[in-house]
């Protein structure tokens, strides 16, 4: 857990690990969030708050306000109907392999230590290119073939493979959703991971160790690898913004969690609409590297197959965006451009469930944007006259959970 020893040493914060938040209390006809109700699996307790920031990931943060708005449907009645609609994340894949004219090229896709951390380079559309052929934003890089399909016959690969497919090991490398997505749908390619092993036994070991040392044993951390080759020859992986539509949504279930909330039902879907902005924008891409002489590129399907072929790798739940969305009023988002929910002077969001669409690029760095952005406004609000969160007054009474 980042920062944990700086936030249990704080004098201006009180931490309290293990407590989940059950219920929000308003303050009858006042627009003010009046308390909380935290509880673990022992006990409960309500507290008074000033203020109240939920930044509890994307999906928890709108559970909690489906949970609001069914105790209080005067309160949200302006907004409930878009609470929960919109769930975006991104569609990413492979339908093409990029062919460089010159092998050596890798080396400026490849990853690079720029300062004290490692960068990569990507291709991206141009605003004015997305703008005039009505595309979504997306981005793509050169990388490895899927590591779950044997017919990559590269032993390194069948070895990361093996070592994802075994839960124990590969849940300690990876999260769980990637873990999961590399190791691909089955029946396994067991036998053909085996025999890419055996054929260049030593070859694999000495790469393993360097790949190895790379990742954990060298500063900066390297987050991944390209095998290169002689023929320049490497999938592109394409990350693409997805279309919001009130199709794709999140609702409360009947059936509650073990400390007594309703579950949330999550209906993800993507439309044809994200498929066909990913296949014009390669092409856009093939194009571009065509007449720059760098290279081309070779679709792994016929034409005709190419958008259902982005339908079936569609899959995401990594990046919980659009179902608390930000909106100038109450009647086309949640919160308004402070993160301030509509129509509560005190309860903000802090998630990447506030963005109205999602991007090409994955959310961390906007949130902290917001983070910085959303302190210096509460800052501003609470005391003019004073910069650090430290004399806030709060009432938390003394509350334990374990």
């Amino acid at each position: 857990m980042a920062y944990i020893d700086e936030m249990q040493n704080s004098e201006a914060i009180t931490l309290l690990l293990g407590a989940t938040l059950r219920e929000i209390h308003l303050a009858e006809g006042t627009g003010q969030l009046r308390a909380i109700t935290l509880a673990d699996y022992k006990t409960s307790r309500t507290i008074n708050v000033q203020t109240c920031i939920l930044a509890c990931g994307g999906l928890e943060t709108t559970r909690i306000m489906l949970l609001l708005a069914q105790s209080y449907p005067s309160v949200s009645q302006r907004w409930a109907s878009t609470l929960g609609r919109f769930y975006m994340g991104h569609i990413s894949g492979k339908i093409a392999d990029l062919v460089l004219r010159d092998p050596r090229t890798i080396a400026e896709l490849d990853f690079f230590v720029d300062g004290d951390h490692f960068a990569r380079r990507r291709f991206t559309l141009q605003k004015d290119t997305l703008r005039n052929e009505q595309l979504l934003n997306i981005a793509f890089w050169a990388d490895n073939p899927p590591f779950h399909d044997a017919k990559h016959r590269n032993g390194l690969l069948s070895a990361v493979w093996l070592l994802l497919a075994i839960p124990f090991i590969g849940r300690r490398l990876l999260s769980e959703g990637v873990r999961v997505s590399h190791v691909g749908p089955s029946p396994f390619q067991i036998a053909g991971h085996l025999s890419n092993l055996v054929k260049s036994p030593f070859s694999v070991i000495w790469s393993a160790m360097q790949l190895l040392r790379d990742r954990y044993l060298c500063s900066p951390r390297k987050p991944g690898f390209i095998i290169r080759n002689n023929a320049g020859r490497y999938a592109l992986h394409y990350h693409a913004e997805q279309l919001p539509t009130e199709s794709s949504f999140v609702s409360l279930a009947t059936d509650k969690d073990s400390l007594g909330v309703q579950r949330l039902v999550v209906d993800f879907n993507y439309c044809e609409l994200d498929a066909t902005s990913v296949v014009r924008a390669h092409d856009i891409l093939d194009r571009s590297l065509r007449e720059a002489n760098v290279g081309y590129l070779e679709y792994r399907t016929s034409r005709d197959a190419l958008v259902s072929s982005v339908m079936a790798q569609a899959s995401d739940g990594f990046h919980q965006l659009g179902t608390t969305r930000m909106s100038k009023d109450a009647n086309s988002g949640v919160v308004d451009e402070n993160c301030k929910v509509h129509g509560l002077d005190n309860l903000f969001l802090l998630s990447s469930s506030v963005f109205p669409s999602s991007g090409q690029a994955n959310p961390t760095f906007q949130i902290v944007a917001f983070a910085f952005r959303l302190a210096s406004y509460l800052t501003a609000q609470f005391d003019r006259t004073q910069s650090s969160v430290q004399h806030f007054d709060r009432q938390i009474g003394s509350v334990r959970c374990e």
